[in-house]
């Protein structure tokens, strides 16, 4: 049964890039200008010039023994930024070790790009362990001061079998403190899956975010967002049709 649940899990998390984020936004947020779309794309150039340190925890209310740690780090010079970041998941029965690099560039002030590559090691009880591959590119547009829009690349490799998946995003921003967000996921050998999202700024650096996704069942998103000017909080969750809750935590710093 565990290597089951391990098999059903495994697609989802090679989508998955900024484990958080993905929780309290249904996976999107690229366009955002903060320090959580930095980690899940190095093309927004969320954060100022300098490092950015970043940790999260994330438990899945129905597989408590299969919880997921993360760590990131990014740094930022001028038109160029470079990521990295670690993940794990899984138990003596199942385990994933995620590693990735990302590095993004800025064309012009409404054009930024990135490329990011992973590799993952799969073990299972009783099966040899895989190794796979992911590849992807990004392009970020500011098509105004209101609107912007990301489109993503991804490849697969796994075990000699090659897959790609595209995901978009536009971003409308309805004033100072409120933003809108719509994303499609599709994977060429599965279904479209459908997002959206909005987000509120209660205070100066706090903000209540709220997603919703369908792919296999709906699912709801809730998170709130801290930031100042050099560390960052974010609790979310997150509840589908068939199965219970998602919780997560994550925090990030950025050195001085």
């Amino acid at each position: 049964m565990r290597k089951f649940i391990g098999f059903l899990l495994f697609p989802c998390l090679l989508n998955s890039q900024s484990p958080i984020q993905d929780i309290s936004l249904a996976g999107l947020g690229r366009t955002l200008s903060q320090h959580t779309a930095t980690l899940n794309n190095p093309s927004s150039f969320a954060h100022p010039p300098g490092f950015l340190l970043g940790i999260s925890h994330q438990r899945r209310g129905a597989l408590k023994d299969l919880d997921l740690h993360s760590f990131q780090i990014s740094y930022r010079r001028q038109q160029a930024i470079f990521a990295a970041s670690y993940q794990h998941f899984g138990n003596d029965y199942y385990q994933e070790n995620h590693i990735s690099l990302a590095y993004g560039m800025r064309l012009s002030p409404k054009i930024r790009l990135a490329a990011r590559g992973e590799l993952v090691h799969l073990m299972q009880i009783e099966r040899p362990s895989t190794w796979f591959y992911s590849a992807s590119i990004i392009a970020q547009f500011r098509l105004n001061s209101k609107l912007a829009s990301c489109i993503k690349h991804q490849a697969h490799w796994k075990e000699g079998d090659l897959k790609h998946a595209l995901s978009m995003e536009w971003q409308m921003q309805a004033n100072s403190g409120f933003n809108l967000l719509l994303g499609g996921f599709f994977d060429f050998a599965e279904r479209l899956e459908i997002k959206g999202a909005w987000q509120y700024r209660i205070i100066e650096g706090l903000f209540f975010q709220q997603g919703l996704s369908h792919k296999f069942e709906n699912t709801w998103h809730f998170g709130l967002n801290w930031e100042s000017s050099s560390i960052g909080l974010l609790i979310a969750c997150a509840y589908g049709d068939l199965s219970a809750w998602t919780l997560g935590l994550g925090c990030n710093y950025r050195l001085p």
